[in-house]
């Protein structure tokens, strides 16, 4: 596929040489019950929260259980509690399948695995917004 007016070769764009060593925002959710309240999950595994609006951000806690630098697929705000945030991450580009789902009920000081009875080789990358 021809991009920006030529065909590049498949070794191009080549992680750690030539692409951002920063994370990335993967997922963004403003909490239906403040607005100024939004939690952000980066493709390198962190997860911060605001409550100004964007001001000023917190790095939240990291779950434990989690492993490193996880991928951040999802972070979902309750609609029935401002302190309530689910999050999904995901390693499937490690080979690691399992589900990762944690709940957190203190704005991302701690948190609870939530995947207990779900199957080892079943990655969620999705939440509902029924939480």
């Amino acid at each position: 596929m021809e991009v920006m007016g030529r065909v590049w070769s498949v070794d191009a764009i080549a992680k750690n040489s030539s692409t951002d060593i920063y994370g990335n925002i993967t997922t963004l959710s403003e909490s239906p019950l403040d607005a100024n309240m939004l939690f952000a999950g980066t493709d390198d595994g962190a997860i911060h929260v605001t409550t100004n609006g964007g001001t000023s951000w917190t790095a939240m806690t990291y779950p434990a259980g989690v492993p490193a630098n996880a991928y951040v697929y999802q972070v979902l705000a309750s609609q029935h509690d401002k302190n309530t945030v689910y999050a999904v991450f995901n390693q499937h580009r490690y080979g690691d399948f399992k589900p990762y789902f944690y709940r957190s009920r203190d704005a991302g000081k701690t948190w609870t695995a939530l995947q207990n009875n779900l199957p080892d080789r079943d990655p969620y990358i999705r939440l509902r917004k029924i939480m």
